[in-house]
């Protein structure tokens, strides 16, 4: 009975599926790995079962159609290996990352994986002193350790590459080493030796043996900087550390007498799991859920500590508001910012390792439609859409938004769909692409900074400023500036609606240009046969690389074949090269048949 119900867990059941729109890829998705979750809050056996079954199809992947490979790889970046990651799966996590990452990209994967094994070749010697070295010193201490030597694995050099924008070449610390002690007293001890071998590298210096991650993590990290200018990561952790590291929560059961048993730190790990899954299945609308359980499986990265010294654990990008909603619904719904360094930052600023954030409220303040591109966390995320459906703002945006793009395409849908079979439809969402993009323009990106010293005010320059969300101007448009109770001065285009139907003070009215009469528009044609996948790659890297954009058009060229016409303004030369990179980047996107680039003036 016990094994039935592991596998009933397991088991997708079409049947007791909820009837959805077919048209929403996150939805389909979501519908995939809903039971084997939310199953696994009662028995954590499941959600274990699922991710050595993603392991095996993975590694028997290339029997399978490059589309169904491309999709299975995806799903399990952005889900499965962060859950992995989660309950403390460590050598499934890198499994899984490195066989997701070498189906999506087989190129860089052969690129990295020759670098790596280059690098290794040119510092082998160099790489086997060290260790010989630090065998030595710890065996004079009477420390009984083993000293391994380990590479990178390669999905982690590729996010390195794209976090930190450096080419493979620049990434140096291809390798590491990993000393395993028997006490924690001794851990310390094999610090002090590492730390003689160069310059310590404090801002990667991490002891999650004091502070554990969210997931139970334990050891401790550190970066010296060599002689010769090389980065060297090492690891310190206990034999009792290094098997949990490994085994994750699986460290925490066992059988005994045919049943069983946890450890009260299995419990303890669990949780952390458990709060994610049930925070996310009990939201209002399933189209949000995927992509905010998305986020909030990814690793917490980034420790960041109150006035008082507790600590919390955010994703990468992560914002002060973000960090607010983290500490108390009620002081997130109030935030104007937050001071670090004693400076007073805004809501939008993101977060870096081991900042104390103080932060500021005010009882006037109240979350805006624009929170939701602000907010990183399905935590925030959450609440200030409840906030917002409780005001009866956010159906307003949506159901205007809606009518806006389902009625502009409703004739290309319908004409295209007809000419589409059942499984075809299911990739096919133009209208959730423009729908994406809509909101995004309702909400406002974050201009470049910039942009901020490319507008005088009262002819005086590098005022700091920020840009109106209701009519978004940009370089070209004939602006004025008004300053905010709160002291803020805000840009607005000269013919704003929102400001001309204020009762405003005329003293709060200032004069504002642009230091350019006019700016360059880079505008990128994109030919396409479309799918789904294509219109979510292009929306997410636009919405994730914060890129300005001026216009978007759609036109059916014939059945599924479109063209997608971009407008970007360019106003430094950094714009300039994240168009390039942006055309190199789409180029590799599926089903694209051709990118042009022309540039014209605004």
């Amino acid at each position: 009975i016990e094994v039935a119900k592991l596998v009933d867990g397991v088991t997708k059941v079409t049947t007791q599926q909820k009837q959805f729109d077919v048209v929403n890829s996150d939805i389909r998705k979501l519908e995939a790995i809903r039971k084997p979750l939310l199953e696994s809050i009662y028995d954590p056996r499941i959600i274990i079962i699922k991710l050595a079954d993603r392991l095996h199809n993975l590694r028997t992947i290339k029997y399978l159609p490059e589309d169904s490979q491309k999709k299975n790889a995806r799903e399990t970046l952005n889900i499965y290996s962060p859950i992995a990651h989660q309950l403390g799966l460590y050598k499934w996590k890198v499994q899984l990352d490195d066989l997701s990452f070498e189906v999506l990209y087989p190129e860089e994967f052969k690129c990295i994986l020759r670098r790596i094994s280059k690098s290794y070749s040119e510092r082998e010697a160099e790489i086997r002193q060290i260790m010989e070295h630090i065998k030595k010193d710890l065996e004079f201490l009477g420390i009984r350790a083993r000293v391994l030597g380990r590479p990178k694995h390669i999905y982690s050099i590729y996010q390195k590459m794209v976090r930190n924008k450096i080419p493979l070449e620049k990434v140096m610390d291809l390798y590491g080493i990993r000393v395993v002690v028997q006490t924690e007293e001794e851990c310390y001890k094999v610090l002090d030796v590492v730390h003689k071998l160069g310059t310590v590298m404090e801002s990667r210096f991490r002891d999650n043996i004091k502070i554990p991650r969210d997931n139970g993590y334990r050891s401790l990290h550190t970066t010296v900087l060599l002689p010769g200018k090389y980065p060297l990561e090492v690891q310190i952790r206990t034999e009792e550390m290094d098997y949990e590291a490994e085994y994750g929560v699986t460290a925490h059961w066992r059988y005994k007498d045919g049943k069983m048993t946890y450890s009260p730190e299995f419990f303890k790990r669990i949780e952390r799991f458990r709060q994610i899954i049930n925070l996310h299945f009990n939201t209002e609308r399933e189209e949000e859920i995927y992509k905010d359980l998305e986020y909030d499986l990814q690793p917490k990265e980034i420790r960041v500590f109150t006035p008082k010294y507790d600590y919390i654990d955010l994703p990468y990008g992560a914002t002060i508001l973000d960090f607010a909603y983290a500490v108390h619904t009620e002081l997130g719904h109030h935030c104007i910012g937050g001071v670090i360094g004693g400076k007073l930052l805004s809501i939008d600023t993101q977060l870096f390792p081991n900042a104390i954030v103080e932060i500021r409220t005010s009882t006037k303040q109240e979350p805006q439609i624009e929170w939701l591109r602000i907010a990183k966390t399905g935590r925030a995320r959450n609440k200030i859409r409840h906030y917002l459906r409780e005001k009866g703002i956010l159906p307003k945006v949506e159901e205007k938004h809606k009518d806006k793009v389902e009625g502009k395409h409703k004739e290309e849908l319908k004409e295209v769909e007809g000419k589409k079979s059942t499984e075809e439809q299911k990739h096919f969402d133009i209208a959730e692409f423009e729908r994406n993009l809509a909101l995004l323009e309702q909400a406002g990106e974050d201009l470049d900074k910039e942009l901020q010293t490319a507008v005088k005010i009262d002819g005086q320059k590098n005022i700091s400023v920020r840009f109106a969300r209701c009519c978004s101007p940009t370089p070209g448009d004939e602006v004025v500036a008004y300053s905010t109770i709160k002291g803020y001065i805000t840009v607005h285009k000269k013919e704003c609606k929102t400001l001309l139907s204020q009762n405003i003070d005329s003293s709060r009215i200032h004069r504002a240009r642009w230091e350019s009469k006019s700016v360059n528009l880079a505008i990128v044609l994109i030919e396409a046969k479309v799918n789904n996948r294509l219109f979510q790659e292009i929306y997410s890297y636009i919405s994730f690389n914060k890129m300005i954009v001026k216009s978007i058009q759609i036109l059916n060229l014939k059945n599924t074949l479109f063209r997608i016409e971009i407008s970007f303004p360019i106003i430094t030369p950094h714009h300039s090269k994240m168009v390039e990179q942006f055309i190199r980047t789409v180029r590799a996107m599926p089903g694209v048949i051709r990118v042009k680039a022309k540039s014209v003036q605004n």
